[in-house]
C-alpha cells in the first residue's frame, strides 16, 4: 500500500466537502419534513429517493471523516516539519549564520538581538531551508559571536 501525502490527503478533503455541499443543496431543496410524506402519499417522490434524516445523517458523517482527515494532515505536517522546507547538509547552517554575521556586522563577543535572528530564520526560510531561532543561537555560540545564554540553574 503506497503511503498517503498531504496533497493526496487535502484533495480527498476537498472531494469530501463539495459531497457535503451537494447533500446540503439536495437537502435544502426537498424540505421542509412535513412535505417527505405528502409527496409519498401522492407518489411525487421518485425511485432511489433517499430520505432527509439519512442524507443528514450522510452529512454527519462525511463532516466527521473530513476532521479525521485534517487531523492525518496536521499530524503528518510535524512529521515531515515544514512540507516546503528541506534538510540543510552538514556546516551548511554554520557557513549560512557566519555569512549572515559578518554581513550585518556581528563580531566575536557581541549580542545578536532576538529580532535580527527571526529575520535570518525567515531569510533562510525563503531560501528553501529549515531551521528555528534555538538552532542559529547555537551556530552563532559555536562562532563565538554571542555567549550561550545562562538559566537560573547555571
Amino acid at each position: 500500500m503506497q503511503k498517503r501525502t498531504i496533497t493526496d490527503i487535502e484533495i480527498e478533503i476537498d472531494d469530501l466537502k463539495l459531497e457535503i455541499l451537494d447533500l446540503l443543496k439536495s437537502i435544502h431543496e426537498d424540505e421542509p419534513d412535513w412535505r417527505e410524506a405528502h409527496r409519498r402519499k401522492t407518489g411525487d417522490i421518485g425511485p432511489g429517493y433517499v430520505p432527509l434524516p439519512e442524507r443528514r445523517e450522510r452529512v454527519e458523517i462525511l463532516r466527521s471523516k473530513v476532521e479525521r482527515l485534517k487531523k492525518e494532515r496536521e499530524a503528518l505536517l510535524i512529521a515531515q516539519g515544514s512540507p516546503t522546507a528541506s534538510k540543510m547538509a552538514h556546516g551548511e547552517l554554520k557557513e549560512m549564520v557566519d555569512r549572515l554575521a559578518t554581513r550585518d556586522g556581528y563580531k566575536a563577543g557581541d549580542t545578536v538581538p532576538g529580532s535580527t535572528i527571526r529575520k535570518w530564520v525567515l531569510e533562510i526560510q525563503k531560501d528553501g531551508k529549515s531551521t528555528t531561532d534555538a538552532s542559529i543561537r547555537s551556530q552563532l555560540t559555536n562562532l563565538g559571536i554571542t555567549k550561550a545564554r545562562r538559566t537560573k540553574d547555571d
